[in-house]
């Protein structure tokens, strides 16, 4: 259960999951479960379709200097937001070709950014 800052830098209260932790760098996962209602058919030619639950997608965040906010989506965010290593993370990007939806390269750039 921890304080942390969403997309709109709106102060939340909830719980994360832990994925990689390192001093004051860590990674966390929001994981969302979206519910779908029951559809009744129209016609009798139709099926009655149940309500139930399917996985969203998943959230990242990232803790530096003990502050959690949501992890950068994209190339041009992450040097945004650490301005004064732009030219290491430029070429780690290239040489490790880091996808920033999956979760192993997320892990391998959090990494990085905890040698900073």
């Amino acid at each position: 259960l921890v304080h942390y800052f969403d997309s709109e830098s709106k102060n939340q209260f909830g719980y994360l999951i832990d994925l990689f932790q390192k001093d004051k760098v860590g990674l966390y996962k929001k994981e969302s479960v979206e519910f779908t209602e029951e559809k009744i058919a129209r016609t009798t030619m139709e099926q009655n379709m149940p309500a139930k639950y399917h996985k969203g997608s998943n959230v990242y965040f990232l803790r530096y200097n003990d502050v959690i906010s949501e992890f950068p989506k994209n190339k041009k965010r992450l040097i945004k937001q650490f301005e004064n290593k732009k030219e290491t993370i430029e070429t780690f990007l290239k040489e490790n070709q880091i996808d920033f939806v999956k979760e192993t390269d997320l892990i391998k750039l959090v990494e990085l950014i905890s040698t900073f």
